[in-house]
């Protein structure tokens, strides 16, 4: 208590240096000569002198520390709330992910994945982490767990799509991407998502000289994306690789109309 007191004093004077050490003590008291676990204010308190020193590895494992403490049964009681342990654990993550170790944070994640099957959010985000470690098998799976409890929720469709084109699965990205457009038609991200993948299966298509192809798929992004000036350059220039000039101009002059400073078209 004393020691929890002088830190505080001491980051009241901003002393932040002299308020970790006190509460990084009064915790070495609880933990060698208490045998029990130190009050979970006081490692809140040293996470957030370690942040404010810029110690991030310091910082995540105090945070880390924090989340250790939670209450195995959830008839047992807490100071904090679901919500502000959830804001902990992806905070956690944050922390550990700026040290530059991803394996941490991963493991933070499994553990809430664990005690929370059903959660989809809790799994997206252990999916992006396992991505950010280059486990894309792993992500992979994460993903398809997550599509097996809401085989039609957006978001989960269209972290998997990201993953196709990874791959450079580009028709399975696209269905994955039309069925989240399917679940969302007013959703205008969604949207600009399938256009932008309709317009790089059009450029493949276009680069392979399968040009009617190409332009079915330029003019359907269109339909998605209608004032994007990228794409009526696109359908000029592959207009000009039919030998319809005619159409190329006018797709030029659309393109040009939308953006007048483009030199390009």
């Amino acid at each position: 208590v004393a020691l929890d007191r002088l830190a505080h004093e001491a980051a009241r004077d901003n002393d932040w240096k002299t308020a970790a050490q006190q509460w990084s003590d009064a915790i070495a008291i609880h933990a060698n000569s208490l045998s029990k676990s130190p009050p979970r204010i006081i490692l809140k308190s040293l996470a957030i002198a370690y942040e404010t020193l810029e110690q991030w590895e310091a910082a995540g494992k105090a945070w880390q520390d924090l989340l250790r403490s939670k209450p195995r049964s959830k008839k047992a009681k807490s100071e904090l709330t679901e919500a502000q342990w959830d804001w902990i654990a992806r905070h956690a993550n944050e922390i550990f992910k700026r040290t530059g170790r991803p394996v941490e944070a991963i493991a933070l994640l499994k553990k809430k994945v664990k005690a929370e099957p059903n959660n989809i959010a809790a799994r997206l985000e252990l999916a992006d982490a396992l991505l950010a470690n280059s486990q894309e098998i792993a992500a992979r799976n994460e993903l398809q767990r997550a599509l097996a409890l809401d085989p039609r929720h957006a978001p989960t469709l269209l972290k998997m799509a990201d993953l196709h084109v990874r791959r450079g699965e580009w028709g399975y990205a696209e269905s994955r991407v039309r069925e989240a457009l399917k679940q969302e038609p007013q959703n205008e991200n969604v949207r600009q998502r399938l256009a932008q993948l309709l317009v790089q299966r059009g450029r493949g298509y276009h680069r392979g000289g399968w040009l009617d192809q190409a332009r079915k798929f330029y003019a359907e992004a269109l339909t998605h994306a209608p004032n994007n000036p990228d794409i009526h350059i696109d359908l000029g220039r592959v207009d000009l690789d039919r030998r319809r000039f005619k159409e190329a101009r006018e797709d030029f002059e659309r393109a040009l109309a939308l953006n007048p400073t483009r030199l390009d078209s």
